[in-house]
């Protein structure tokens, strides 16, 4: 699949294993998602989840207008146990994850879903804690900052 993410309505993330590679031969392109057929597949680098994340998000970057994949959250994601990443897009994001997970935040314009620059980070338990509120920037977001969040979220 030229996204990334389109692999992942095939198969689990952790129950497969996920290879960048280069489609060569007679090529042919789905006209319904990202998936692409060919004759000739060659595997060039095996993908763990952060290098996987990174290769979403450079995806996103390149094609900000594209349909967005359902693995991607609008603005807030509160991930949940057995998460292996979060991906979320916005002007202003929060993102709640459990230990272990990788998280990445793409920041867009504020006038374009055209994305800035994004982040990618670790729930380490230590510099990132587990159920606690991240914004874009890594800063822990208020009570405060989460209810104007959602009051922006209300308005759209």
């Amino acid at each position: 699949a030229e996204n990334p993410l389109d692999c992942l309505s095939y198969y689990r993330f952790d129950n497969c294993v996920i290879y960048e590679v280069d489609a060569t031969g007679d090529v042919d392109e789905d006209d319904i998602d990202s998936k692409i057929s060919c004759t000739v597949l060659t595997l060039r680098k095996k993908l763990d989840v952060l290098d996987f994340v990174k290769a979403a998000a450079k995806y996103i970057t390149l094609h900000p207008y594209r349909e967005q994949n359902h693995h991607v959250h609008n603005d807030m994601a509160c991930g949940k146990e057995g998460d292996k990443f979060l991906i979320v897009r916005g002007k202003t994001m929060a993102v709640s994850a459990q230990k272990d997970t990788v998280v990445c935040m793409l920041k867009e314009s504020q006038y374009s879903k055209e994305i800035l620059w994004y982040s990618i980070f670790k729930v380490d338990g230590k510099s990132m804690l587990a159920g606690v509120p991240y914004n874009e920037y890594g800063d822990i977001v208020t009570e405060a900052e989460m209810e104007a969040l959602h009051e922006i979220k209300r308005a759209e």
